[in-house]
């Protein structure tokens, strides 16, 4: 069953690691303050730049965390509308009543 109900976990470990992969760039090779991948973590739940800076000093430009959202976003509605049962009759799974063309009202995925 994939991941079962780790997938979340799995979200939160791949940001993390794409985060310090991006802060290492940004902060680390570019201006040499590797200490700032220390930062990575909390930048996994909000973007931790001061918000009076012109110049980001802890961690990615604002444009770079902001486009890593919006793509990790889109690839999670992807998989979401792939995987489970939001769309109907598309002969996906059916976990609410054996009806695939009721999903959408029935909000059958959420019931999971």
């Amino acid at each position: 069953d994939g991941l079962g109900n780790k997938g979340s976990a799995f979200v939160i470990l791949f940001d993390f690691i794409v985060l310090v992969l991006m802060i290492f760039y940004w902060q680390g090779a570019r201006r040499g303050n590797y200490k700032n991948i220390a930062y990575a973590f909390p930048s996994v739940v909000s973007f931790m730049n001061p918000m009076l800076l012109s110049e980001n000093a802890f961690t990615v430009p604002a444009w770079a965390y902001y486009s890593l959202r919006v793509v990790e976003l889109a690839g999670m509605s992807g998989i979401a509308w792939k995987l489970e049962c939001f769309h109907p009759g598309k002969g996906h799974r059916d976990f609410h009543d054996g009806h695939p063309g009721n999903n959408l009202k029935e909000v059958a995925g959420f019931l999971r």
